[in-house]
Order: structure tokens, then sequence, then C-alpha cells
């Protein structure tokens, strides 16, 4: 399923195709419905009492490099919202994690 996907806590409408307010349910989405070909982040969302948005960017990339999930060839996110710390957080690590899923796609270094 091709969808994009929107994090915040907040109920104003946007011309996403799901909306997810917790961690539980942006990780149950995605496991029913594969990774979307792009999520809006909101940075500063906690997303329960221990698990944030970066908690499940740390999910995302951890179930694709275990071969569990994979991301869309045209994947692409934005963070929305949130202090830069945290921005910059989401950021790095998808960033990391899709260079090097373009740039060595078969995880072979040599």
């Amino acid at each position: 399923m091709s969808y994009t996907m929107y994090l915040d806590s907040t109920n104003h409408k946007n011309n996403f195709d799901v909306t997810v307010k917790s961690y539980d349910e942006a990780v149950a989405c995605i496991l029913q419905n594969g990774v979307p070909f792009f999520i809006s982040f909101n940075s500063e969302l906690q997303m329960s009492e221990e698990k944030n948005c970066y908690d499940f960017t740390k999910w995302l990339v951890e179930s694709a490099i275990n071969g569990q999930l994979q991301f869309p060839e045209d994947f692409s996110f934005h963070v929305h919202d949130g202090e830069v710390s945290e921005r910059n957080r989401i950021k790095a690590l998808l960033n990391n994690y899709l260079h090097f899923n373009i740039t060595y796609p078969d995880n072979n270094l040599s």
C-alpha cells in the first residue's frame, strides 16, 4: 500500500492518508501496511510515557536493517515541529540510513 503518514497529536485536518498519535499506533500501522512513502514527524510529540518520535524513528530504521521492513524507493520525510536538537536527531538517523541504503544497497562495504 502506498500512503502518507502524519505523526502528531493534534486533530487539525491535513492531506495525509493516515494520522497516528502514538508510538503503538505508528508501529501497528507500518506492520500492517508497510513503510509509507512519506512521513511527517512532530519531533516534540511524546508518543507514550516512554516513547517519542525519535524512538519510533529508531524502531523504523532498526526494523529495516534487520530485514523486517523495506523502505519504498521514493521514501521521503519531513520534521514539521519541535526543538532543533530533536529535529536534527530524527533527520540525522533517517538521512544516514537512507544514504547507506542507497550507496550500499546490498550492505556490502568491500
